[in-house]
C-alpha cells in the first residue's frame, strides 16, 4: 500500500521542514558562538520555506486545504518570526574593553529629576552600573 500525498501538502510540509531545520542550525550556531555576521543562507531558507508553504496552500486548496493550511500555519509564523528577529538591531560583537577591578572612567549625567549626577560620588566604592534605554 502506498500513500501519496497531494503536492500542496508535500510543499507545505517541505516549508515546515525547511523553517525548522534553519531554526535548528541557527540556534546551534548561537550555542557554539559561531553565528554568521550575514546569515543570507538562513534568510534564503526561510524565504523558500514561506514560498513553499504559500504554493502548497494554493495547490492544495482544491483537494486538501485543511492539511496544506495546517502545515503552513506552522512554517509561515516560524519563518516570519525568524526574519523579524534578524531585522532587529544587532548586539555589537566587539571585545569588552573594561574588566572587573578597573577604575571607573569619570562621567556626568542628568537624572530623571534633571539633576547632575557624577561618578565622583562613587570613588573608592565597588559599583555595578546598569544603563537602561528608557522612553520616559
Amino acid at each position: 500500500v502506498t500513500l501519496l500525498l497531494p503536492m500542496g501538502v508535500v510543499l507545505s510540509l517541505l516549508g515546515v521542514a525547511l523553517a525548522l531545520a534553519s531554526w535548528a542550525v541557527y540556534m546551534a550556531a548561537i550555542a557554539r558562538e559561531r553565528v554568521p555576521p550575514q546569515p543570507w543562507g538562513h534568510v534564503a531558507t526561510q524565504v523558500t520555506a514561506m514560498a513553499a508553504s504559500i504554493v502548497g496552500i494554493w495547490l492544495g486548496w482544491g483537494s486538501t486545504p485543511a492539511l496544506a493550511i495546517a502545515s503552513a500555519a506552522l512554517s509561515l509564523p516560524l519563518a516570519l518570526l525568524f526574519l523579524w528577529l534578524l531585522s532587529q538591531a544587532a548586539v555589537p560583537d566587539t571585545p569588552i574593553l573594561v574588566a572587573v577591578g578597573q577604575p571607573l572612567l569619570p562621567f556626568t549625567a542628568r537624572t530623571s529629576e534633571d539633576a547632575t549626577w557624577s561618578t565622583d560620588r562613587l570613588r573608592d566604592r565597588r559599583v555595578l552600573l546598569k544603563f537602561f534605554r528608557g522612553g520616559w
